[in-house]
């Protein structure tokens, strides 16, 4: 419905150059294509490129035996876009990136008060991966989730980016289940999220996740706006 404000506005197509402060750009309500469903871990990681990571595409719809290395542990192939799943690549897009002291263990950031989001991570990544974490204090009051896998790390990072400044949603996800989205959100305001003045806020220095969490609260019936940081 459109606001009285607005009852007389006529939309028309302006270059982007020739925009000035005070105008107000339209943008479309979005509708889904079709529902995606499911994941599958040969689509996000190349195996033939990564050569100690063949054992993702072997026999069974698992990723393979079991090695000796801790960091290969296999880990499902395919995934059904539930809850969890969501939740989980929520709290990696918020607090998660490859460990930079170990190339085959990514981690998680939490303050040492966040209990509850630590014990959700670790019985997340469990019940999804199938692997054991460990937990050990970071610096100043900060606690570490650490999971060894080299091909969760690299799962994790050609789905959703590695370093807060590259964070992006997958182009599945304005595709996803309801359920899918509802944990992804959780996920990602319970790491970098707050309420402010009766908003809720979400904080990143992406860009380009900033925008696409915009569209994505639009595809879901809710107006948000971008404001830069000063």
């Amino acid at each position: 419905r459109v606001a009285s404000y607005f009852a007389s506005a006529i939309p028309m197509w302006v270059p982007a150059d020739k925009l000035q402060r005070g105008d107000y750009c339209v943008l479309p309500a979005l509708v889904a294509a079709g529902e995606v469903s499911t994941l599958d871990i040969s689509e996000w990681v190349d195996c033939e490129a990564e050569p100690e990571l063949v054992f993702a595409v072997q026999r069974h719809g698992f990723t393979g035996q079991r090695q000796k290395a801790h960091n290969q542990i296999p880990i499902p192939r395919q995934y059904h876009l539930t809850e969890d799943l969501g939740k989980l690549l929520g709290y990696y897009i918020a607090e998660g990136s490859g460990d930079g002291k170990n190339s085959g263990a990514f981690v998680f950031a939490f303050h040492k008060d966040e209990t509850d989001y630590v014990a959700d991570v670790r019985l997340l990544v469990a019940s999804i991966f199938g692997l054991e974490s460990s937990v050990a204090p970071a610096s100043g009051d900060g606690v570490c989730i650490s999971v060894s896998s080299a091909l969760g790390k690299r799962f994790l990072q050609s789905l959703v980016g590695d370093g807060a400044g590259s964070k992006r949603l997958p182009e599945f996800v304005f595709s996803a289940p309801t359920d899918f989205l509802g944990g992804l959100l959780a996920g990602m305001f319970r790491g970098d999220g707050s309420f402010c003045s009766g908003y809720a806020k979400y904080d990143t220095i992406s860009v380009s996740l900033a925008y696409q969490l915009k569209y994505l609260l639009l595809l879901l019936g809710v107006n948000s706006s971008v404001v830069p940081n000063k």
